[in-house]
This record gives C-alpha cells, structure tokens and sequence, in this order.
C-alpha cells in the first residue's frame, strides 16, 4: 500500500485546504473542481476494501460542510453516494485504461450534484435543475482535470484485484 494512514490523512487534510482556495484563486463562481470528491474517489479505486478511506472521507466531508457549507452533511452524503456508485462500478472498468477517467468524473459529478440537490430541495432550498445544470459543465471540466492528474500520478500504484474487469487482455 503506497499510502499509508498518515497519508491518506494528510491528503484529506490538504484536499479541504485546497478547496475552498481553488475557486478563489482561479476566480470560479460555485464550480470547479471538488479536491475531496475526487481524491475519495481515486483513493476507494486504488484501495477498495480500505475502511480508513471511508472514514477519513466522512470525517473530511462533514468537516468541509461545517467549515463551509450553509448545510451540514449535505456534501458528504453526497460524496458518500458517489463512493458507494464506485465501489459498484470499479469491478466492470479496466484500471490502467485512460478512459476511465472520463467515467469515474461523469458518474462522480452526475451523481453528486443529483444527491446534493435531492438533499437541498428537500431541506427547502430554493435550487432548479436549471441552477444544477448551469455548474455542471463546469464542475464535470474541474473534477475531470483533477481526477485525469491523480490517474497520471498514480497509476502506477493502481491495486489490480481479481474480480477487476479484463485483467490481463
């Protein structure tokens, strides 16, 4: 295991600094890339059965939403859905392909901005799909560039296991 618990911690403690400073920086109104979102993602495809992901990955998610957010747990359910469509999904994609990527970003973002606006309308926040689909071009460029420089960094480490679609082809 490349990383250990200290640095998945660390990369969670970076991702929720990183974030909010992302979209300032490069001067992004609500869209962008999310830095938890896609390291939860790409640590779950690289460790899948790693529990101390799943924590660390809530622990920084509700942390985001009480630092950030004007609802609590709203992101995090949301990261936690998109966890759960990757744990069902990583077995069907061949992990040292590219194009993997474009997949994990589209079902990341997708699902993400679904289960958060569920979770705001729900709550009576004043959100149309509209609103939705006005940042999620951008957010599927931001998450897609984040999840594509991971994938580049790292592929190297990806853990194959045997249920792993086309293993050997």
């Amino acid at each position: 295991m490349i990383f250990s618990r200290k640095k998945v911690v660390l990369s969670f403690v970076i991702a929720f600094f990183i974030q909010p400073i992302i979209g300032a920086v490069l001067g992004l109104d609500n869209f962008g890339p999310n830095i938890i979102l896609c390291l939860a993602t790409f640590l779950l495809l690289m460790y899948y059965d790693s529990p101390f992901i799943w924590g660390s990955a809530l622990i920084t998610g509700i942390a985001y939403d009480i630092c950030y957010s004007s609802a609590v747990g709203v992101a995090t359910c949301g990261i936690i859905a998109c966890m759960l469509c990757i744990l069902i999904i990583r077995h069907f994609l061949y992990l040292d392909n590219i194009w993997v990527v474009p997949i994990l970003t589209g079902v990341d973002t997708i699902v993400f901005g679904i289960v958060t606006y569920l979770i705001s309308s729900s709550q009576g926040a004043i959100y149309s799909v509209l609103y939705l689909l006005r940042y999620m071009a951008g957010d599927l460029i931001g998450n897609g560039i984040a999840l594509f420089i991971m994938f580049i960094i790292f592929k190297k480490y990806l853990v194959k296991h045997k249920n792993d679609a086309k293993l050997y082809t």
